[in-house]
């Protein structure tokens, strides 16, 4: 499964800087475990302008892959990016980019209602070290694949 967006729940600053870590670790490049090129520049101009939009709208870029150093190519680097709405650019469209697009909130059921309320809906995976966690989650969620990991410590 792909991933593209994270729901956290409360706060969770290790994980944000194991995320933030980890993403700005990766290299650009076409050997097994880096980061590939995109498949053209309009693809690639479409990616940088939903990291655009999203700062403007107020999202912070946590890891921004914008800058590449690669003078040909299309290139775009691993980006995370910290929403504040399911409204702001990036959240509700599927980027097809390396770039993670993260929203913290407060309560199970508000994350149960953003995932339901995803048109896509294909996917869902839940990290969690408790058990009952992962099983209400499951019970709730409408995508058509559920993932669960249960006490998966989070990579350093």
């Amino acid at each position: 499964m792909a991933a593209s967006v994270l729901l956290v729940v409360g706060e969770q600053p290790e994980l944000m800087a194991s995320l933030k870590k980890k993403a700005e670790a990766l290299v650009l490049g076409q050997e097994p475990g880096q980061v590939g090129a995109i498949i053209d520049s309009a693809s690639r101009d479409r990616i940088v302008g939903y990291i655009n939009a999203a700062e403007e709208a107020g999202a912070t870029i946590l890891v921004d892959g914008r800058s590449t150093g690669k003078e040909t190519g299309n290139w775009v680097k691993p980006t995370i990016i910290v929403h504040n709405s399911t409204e702001e650019p990036g959240f509700k469209d599927e980027i097809f980019g390396p770039v993670l697009s993260v929203l913290q909130v407060k309560t199970f059921e508000e994350a149960i209602r953003i995932e339901n309320a995803n048109r896509y809906g294909n996917a869902a995976s839940i990290y969690t070290s408790v058990g009952a966690h992962a099983e209400w989650f499951s019970q709730r969620f409408r995508a058509g694949m559920i993932g669960v990991n249960i006490g998966v410590p989070v990579p350093r």
